[in-house]
Formats: C-alpha cells, structure tokens, sequence
C-alpha cells in the first residue's frame, strides 16, 4: 500500500509539472526506484514527442457546427417522466403485493390426525401406490446387493 501511494505522489507531481525526485532518493527499495525511472523515461518520450503541426482548418469548423446544433436542439431531461413517480410506484406495488400475499397465503385448516393410517392407506387405489411400491422395491434389492457385495468383498 505504502508503493501505491508513492507511486501515485510520483506521477502526481508529473501531472502538476512539478520536478521529478532523482530516483537513488526514492525510499521504497529497487522496486520505487525503477518505478521512479520507468516514469521519467515515459515523461521524458512524451514530453518530445509533442507535434507542433497545427489542426486542419475544417476541426475547427465541424466541432463549432456541432456545438452550434447542441445549443439550438431543445433542451431534453431523459428520464424525467419516469424519475419522480417510479419509486413511490414501485414501493406502492410492493406494498399490495405484500398484501395479497398475505390475503392468499392463508393456511388450510388442520386436518384431525389419522388414527388408523393403515385404513387410509388401503382406501388409495392402486394405481396411485403402484410406482411407489415397485420403488420400495428397487431400493430393497439394491441394498440387499450392496449388502452383499460388502460382505464379499470382507476377509
């Protein structure tokens, strides 16, 4: 953090043509110093390789026309007709819909528990405990090989 920090003072002081500090003074060990060197070099490259060529006659214009047309198109807030009255909608749907959720989510009433569930059971047709049957099955057989297989595979 602290190289950051260097390092940004370093490239401020450039920014605000201040002088570059020599880099054998910059504490921060070899990493600050050639930080410190990569940055006058850079500087330095930058610095001479300014263009004193003048712009082209026609930058001048089309920028000009351009501001020109700015200035005169009517003055147009984005978002205007949707920026005051989005947030108390949103919050105005929320609260309704917090409020019929609370109105639907109402629980059944509790049904008396079963006494006899081996009545309710039988009482189901067939066709409704036949997948579940032959699933309870399955999952019997795989355990029994499984039980096995361990068993063999014990010394």
């Amino acid at each position: 953090m602290k190289s950051i920090w260097q390092q940004y003072r370093m490239s401020a002081a450039l920014d605000n043509d201040k002088t570059q500090p020599d880099p054998r003074t910059i504490s921060g060990g070899e990493e600050g110093r050639a930080f410190a060197r990569s940055l006058a070099t850079l500087d330095q490259q930058l610095k001479n390789a300014r263009s004193d060529a003048p712009a082209p006659p026609f930058l001048h214009e089309s920028i000009m026309a351009k501001v020109r047309r700015q200035a005169e198109a009517p003055a147009t807030r984005p978002g205007v007709l949707l920026g005051w009255w989005a947030a108390p909608a949103c919050a105005a749907a929320l609260v309704v819909c917090f409020f019929l959720a609370m109105h639907f989510a109402r629980r059944p009433a509790l049904r008396a528990p079963v006494s006899r569930p081996q009545e309710e059971l039988a009482a189901l047709p067939d066709t409704v405990l036949s997948p579940l049957s032959d699933e309870l099955e399955h999952l019997q057989r795989d355990l029994r090989t499984t039980t096995d297989f361990l068993l063999a595979s014990l010394p």
